[in-house]
Order: structure tokens, then C-alpha cells, then sequence
């Protein structure tokens, strides 16, 4: 390792998304984020790295490149880890825009909860930065919190790590004990033969869905998150168990949408709102913007490659459940998904339509293959164009405008009806 490393390269690598988020485990929640947040290290010889694209402890290392600190990160808390992310270095040598868009590449390390041995303040002078000690496997680290809320900050944070490692041990003993009833359930179950144990594992299994879904909707907001893995393990079961049934009624096959839906929906795993960024609301807006990239980007691409900000704010809003956004907010957001380099952005249509396009929507291929389409007697109209591109009507009349405008298609208006035709005066120009 050539280069000059820090703390932060001395963590474990964290996945992200294409938009740069963190890519989640099973059942993770994010509790809260703050920035910026600087890390160093509480031991006086050098950390020893860990490479991002093997993930295995780099070797023949020298000392002199050493450094121990790093400035200007992110910090997140999950109900599994404390994850730091910063952006990557601009890129040396080659265009702006290039350098531009490495720079906002984002890299993340992490350290497990579990693997947490102690959290607390460390003592500061009277001028010096709040820090909060972390004990663990990998080394001791210090989280040094700056800005006018440095001290808050601090506070908050140990009081959310601390709350989180509480009920990580909480899940590990719930997991063991019911690790332990199922044992005891199956040695008792053996002793059964026939329709006795059918009818007993039966039973079972019902009383443990009602015990997850009666004790995670009483109570607090707490509780709710408590069960919210054992809720997404029952409704996975039930889904996979629909789907090995072939012969199912319509209304079945209703259900078994529904509930593909809701799994869906519940990727949304984020409890961090506007108020959690004090006097930070461009992060919040990245960070908004990365998070409404990463859920509309499967349903920008089957909806053609266009969504209006309209149904992007309805779809995002239903998937946020009580964790809703203002259409200003959202107006925000999607404004720096450009700057970001997110793959999509916002348009403008001649009329005035705002949608969110996919970057890889080429206008001018669009363009001929609706003049393919309306090479007819009878040209094409705007709800035959829909059915064709597989859009709306509105946005397929957008098209269709767009089109025009590059002399790609000619208009046909009538009182019946407004058709479009391939632009043949460039040929009948020539041949003259």
C-alpha cells in the first residue's frame, strides 16, 4: 500500500449502493447521522490497514505514511454498526468533469456493534473538541464532533450507540432463546407420528406469528422497531410460501401482490428526518437524493426511462409510511442528483413538465423510433405512442413534442385529432 492511510482505512469495507447509501443488512435500520466528524486513533503505533478492493490487511507497509487522523466524515449509527463514509479524492490528471465526478464518490468503512467493547467521552480541556471513545476488537478510536452543536452531538451519540448495542444484546438473547423452543419444540415433535404432528407444527407456527404481530404493534415506536425483523422474516415466509403453489385463484394471486408490494415498500429503512440535520440541510438534501435514487431506479427503468415528479413524490411518500417529505423538500432533492452523479435527473419538457429521466435515455433514438412507428397513412397519436413506448399519455405527448422540435416528426392537427408524421421535407428539398 503506496499511498498515505489513516484510522479509516484501518476498518472494515461497507458496501454501498449505486447512489452511494449504505448497503443495509438484513433487518438494519439507520438511527441517526451527523457530520462532519473527524476521526482519530487512540494508539500510538500505526493501525495496520485494510485494502477496499480485496478486503484483506495490506503487508510491507511504511511507517512514514502514516496518519492518524481523518477529517470531514459522515457518521451513521444503525441498529448493527457505526459506519463513517467520506468522499473519495478528486481524481489527479484528466478533464474537470471527470475529477468532478470521482469526487463525489463516497467511500464507507464500518465497525459492528458486536464487536464493541466500550463507548464513552473521553475528557477534553475547556477549549477542545467533544470526542467519544470507542473500545473495540479492531483498536481504539476517537469520534471528535465539531460545529456549533459539537457538544449536543456528542451527547447524542453515545446515547444512541449505547441504546443500540442494548438491543442488538437484546435480539442475540431473543434469537438464542428461540433458538433454544425450537429445539425443545422438535424434540417433543419427534415423539409424535401422523396427524398429531401435523396438526402440532401446525399450531406452532400460527402461535408464533400471532405472539410477533400482537407484541410489535403495542406499545412505542420502540417495540415496533424491536420486531421489525421477526415481521419481514414472517411476511418473506409467507410470500415464498404462495409462491410454490401453482394452481392459485385470482384472489390468492391478489394477495400473494400485495404482499411482494409490501416487501418492497418496507426497503425504506431509515429513521432519520429533517430535524436530525441542524443547520445541515444541503447533507440532508444529498442524502435525500441518494436515497430516492436508489428506490426509483428499478421503476424509472420499467416505466420507460421517465417518471413525473408527481408519481415519484407519491411512490416515495408511500414507501416512507409516516417518515414524510414536503414536495419542497423533494424539488430539492432531485435538484442535486445531477451534481451528485446519480445516472438520472430532473427535465424539462417544452410545456412545462417536470420528470425524472434515466441519464441513459438517448432523445434522438427515441426520436427515430417514433418516426418509425408513425411511418404510416395513418401517422401516430398520443396514445398510440404510449402503448408503443410503454409510457403514459402525457409523457408519450411530450415525446412526441420533443421530437418535433429536432424535425425528427411533423404535426398533423385537426378537429378530430392531433397526429404526428416522419419529417419528409429534407428528402423533398434534396430531390429537387
Amino acid at each position: 500500500m503506496s499511498h498515505v492511510w489513516s484510522p479509516f482505512e484501518c476498518l472494515a469495507v461497507a458496501t454501498l449502493t449505486p447512489a452511494g447509501l449504505l448497503q443495509r443488512e438484513a433487518d438494519e435500520v439507520e438511527l441517526w447521522q451527523r457530520q462532519p466528524i473527524e476521526l482519530r486513533t487512540a494508539m500510538t503505533e500505526p493501525m495496520v490497514p485494510i485494502s477496499a478492493e480485496t478486503g484483506q490487511v495490506a503487508t510491507k507497509l511504511s511507517t512514514k505514511d502514516y496518519v492518524d487522523r481523518c477529517e470531514n466524515l459522515t457518521l451513521s449509527v444503525t441498529t448493527h454498526r457505526i459506519v463513517l463514509t467520506r468522499l473519495a479524492p478528486a481524481a489527479s490528471g484528466g478533464d474537470e468533469e471527470s475529477s468532478s465526478s470521482s469526487s463525489q464518490q463516497p467511500q464507507a468503512r464500518y465497525s459492528h456493534l458486536s464487536h464493541l467493547l466500550e463507548c464513552r467521552a473521553e475528557k477534553t480541556s475547556l477549549f477542545g473538541s467533544p470526542k467519544v471513545l470507542l473500545t473495540t476488537y479492531s483498536g481504539d478510536f476517537l469520534l471528535v464532533f465539531k460545529g456549533p452543536s459539537a457538544k449536543q452531538d456528542c451527547s447524542d451519540c453515545i446515547a444512541v450507540i449505547q441504546k443500540s448495542v442494548t438491543r442488538l444484546q437484546e435480539w442475540q438473547a431473543a434469537a438464542n432463546s428461540k433458538t433454544i423452543q425450537q429445539a425443545q419444540h422438535t424434540a417433543v415433535q419427534k415423539r409424535k407420528v401422523g396427524v398429531d404432528a401435523i396438526l402440532s407444527q401446525q399450531k406452532y407456527r400460527h402461535e408464533q406469528a400471532a405472539l410477533v404481530t400482537d407484541s410489535a404493534f403495542q406499545g412505542d415506536a420502540e417495540s415496533l422497531l424491536k420486531e421489525a425483523g421477526d415481521l419481514v422474516q414472517i411476511i418473506k415466509k409467507y410470500v415464498a410460501t404462495l409462491d410454490k403453489h401453482e394452481n392459485l385463484d385470482s384472489q390468492q394471486e391478489q394477495d400473494a401482490d400485495r404482499l411482494v408490494e409490501l416487501l418492497a415498500d418496507m426497503g425504506m429503512a431509515s429513521a432519520l428526518v429533517k430535524s436530525d440535520y441542524r443547520g445541515r440541510e444541503e447533507a440532508y438534501f444529498q442524502q435525500t437524493a441518494r436515497q430516492l435514487a436508489d428506490f426509483v431506479r428499478p421503476k424509472l427503468r420499467q416505466a420507460g426511462g421517465y417518471m413525473t415528479l408527481t408519481d415519484v413524490y407519491c411512490l416515495y411518500n408511500r414507501a416512507r409510511a409516516s417518515n414524510l417529505i414536503s414536495p419542497e423538500d423533494l424539488l430539492q432533492a432531485v435538484s442535486y442528483m445531477s451534481t451528485l452523479k446519480l445516472g438520472m435527473s430532473v427535465r424539462h419538457f417544452p410545456s412545462g413538465l417536470a420528470v425524472l429521466q434515466d441519464d441513459a435515455v438517448d432523445d434522438e433514438k427515441s426520436a427515430t423510433q417514433l418516426a418509425a412507428a408513425a411511418d404510416s397513412v395513418t401517422g401516430i397519436t398520443a396514445d398510440q405512442a404510449a402503448k408503443y413506448l410503454k409510457l403514459s399519455a402525457v409523457l408519450a405527448h411530450e415525446q412526441l413534442l420533443a421530437a418535433e422540435l429536432t424535425g425528427t416528426l411533423v404535426r398533423d392537427e385537426t378537429l378530430e385529432s392531433l397526429r404526428f408524421f416522419p419529417n419528409r421535407f429534407p428528402d423533398f428539398v434534396d430531390s429537387l
